[in-house]
């Protein structure tokens, strides 16, 4: 990531808002507490550029509209009047932050983070997280951070849902070998778990789907999966791909089954490959089902860099950057077999171009799709850009905007509310010579 440096709690706003394929007014905002403000501050605002259709509402928030003359819905986003950052004492990094639900009616949320001392010889980092409420009041305070276990370096852990208001985590701890996984209730600190699988691996990815979990990790050339029903009775491990470099794996419950997706070489697995990954396999297991089957569905792609399985109530997403953190990303749809759906027009859709930044996350928000992405502008100008932007059913964006960051960012995810009106925020920043993670509300309505 480059050095650290410290900069101004402030950072700038782009929105662009698109009506139907139609590009819409931008206007550019400043936004941020005092210089040396440690929590979250009230916003201050200076508009830099405006059209007509923009405006810059009474009470600090941004709205706008698309230009005239376009059909279609449009969605307009209103960022929240200031921002809430996570109290810590100074020796800390906070770093990698992950969101997920931790109620059954997704009002509730956790925030899961790395915690790093700094310039402390021998200490682990920790596995902290943070419990939030973020529909409705939005209040500037700061949010405190449980310690849930010692862990090991990088963002080595993936939060997810559980049943009975809880949240699960899969994670590895502090100088012990495997994979665990555990189901916490808010509050608690517990540093136990299961052991999800013996080896040194790396999380990849850990799903809800009303009748247990699924869970995703790599060790070496080979990704696996398996589900895990009550929080400690295991299914099998299976190869989800293999391959040398853009070894993923993800999945999601669509309709009464798992969608699992892998990367692998070719030749294909059981051999681990020396090549790098070219094509993607869809397999498909139902809900109780002792083992998985492959759907026949197979997408060929120029190298794997970054990927993403996003459920929705029929279909999946399954989202991809095709080669280097910078290059386009992709979109293909699975029905609930696990089958491709054509596009109207056919093939896959190019929801990011090249050059446009490194794939960070896909999510659901409603019936679209939210695609979280990150570009630098180089390592002799530190700053970076995160790119939120929403696609309706048919991959036509609906609404983008950018939060220009002035110092470097470690780890970024979002999230959004029950009925897809709104959307969390969480990013790591660089202030006063460290990292902290700070969140943003945005709320927005779909109107026509």
């Amino acid at each position: 990531m480059g050095a650290m440096m410290g900069w101004p709690h402030r950072f700038g706003i782009v929105v662009l808002v698109f009506a139907a394929a139609a590009c819409g007014a931008r206007t550019g905002l400043n936004v941020g507490g005092s210089p040396d403000d440690g929590g979250g501050g009230v916003a201050t605002y200076s508009v830099t550029a405006t059209a007509s259709a923009g405006q810059v509402t009474a009470g600090g928030s941004l709205a706008t509209t698309g230009s005239g003359g376009s059909e279609g819905p449009e969605l307009t986003c209103t960022f929240a009047a200031h921002r809430r950052v996570i109290a810590d004492s100074e020796p800390w990094h906070q770093v990698y932050p992950k969101l997920t639900f931790s109620s059954g009616d997704h009002r509730e949320v956790t925030l899961a983070m790395r915690w790093s001392a700094i310039d402390v010889d021998g200490a682990s980092p920790e596995l902290r997280y943070a419990q939030l409420d973020p529909w409705d009041e939005w209040p500037d305070e700061l949010i405190d951070g449980v310690h849930l276990a010692d862990t090991q370096g990088g963002a080595s852990f993936r939060p997810a849902l559980a049943a009975d208001d809880k949240f699960s985590v899969l994670f590895s701890r502090w100088t012990e070998p495997g994979l665990r996984f555990s189901i916490e209730s808010p509050g608690s600190n517990a540093d136990t778990g299961v052991v999800v699988h013996a080896g040194d691996a790396t999380p990849l990815f850990a799903e809800y789907g009303g009748q247990g979990h699924l869970v995703g990790y790599r060790e070496n050339s080979q990704a696996y999966f398996r589900t895990i029903v009550g929080g400690a009775t295991m299914g099998p491990e299976f190869v989800a791909g293999c391959s040398a470099t853009g070894l993923l794996v993800d999945g999601a419950a669509v309709n009464g089954a798992w969608l699992i997706v892998g990367s692998k070489a070719d030749p294909p697995c059981p051999a681990a490959r020396p090549e790098a990954a070219t094509w993607l396999e869809v397999q498909r297991q139902a809900f109780g089902a002792d083992s998985p089957s492959s759907s026949g569905t197979v997408m060929f792609t120029p190298g794997v860099s970054r990927l993403d399985v996003v459920g929705m109530p029929d279909v999946a997403w399954v989202i991809w950057q095709a080669g280097g953190n910078d290059a386009e990303v992709l979109a293909a749809r699975l029905d609930a077999l696990g089958q491709a759906v054509d596009w109207p027009s056919g093939g896959y859709k190019t929801l990011s171009s090249a050059g446009m930044g490194h794939l960070v996350a896909a999510r659901r928000m409603g019936e679209n799709l939210m695609l979280l992405t990150r570009f630098a502008e180089g390592t002799s100008t530190p700053g970076e850009e995160l790119r939120l932007t929403v696609f309706d059913p048919e991959a036509k964006p609906l609404v983008s905007l950018a939060f220009a960051i002035e110092g470097l960012t470690l780890g970024a995810d979002v999230l959004a509310s029950p009925v897809g009106d709104q959307a969390l925020l969480a990013f790591a920043e660089t202030f006063n010579g460290r990292w902290r993670i700070a969140t943003i509300r945005i709320d927005c309505t779909l109107q026509g």
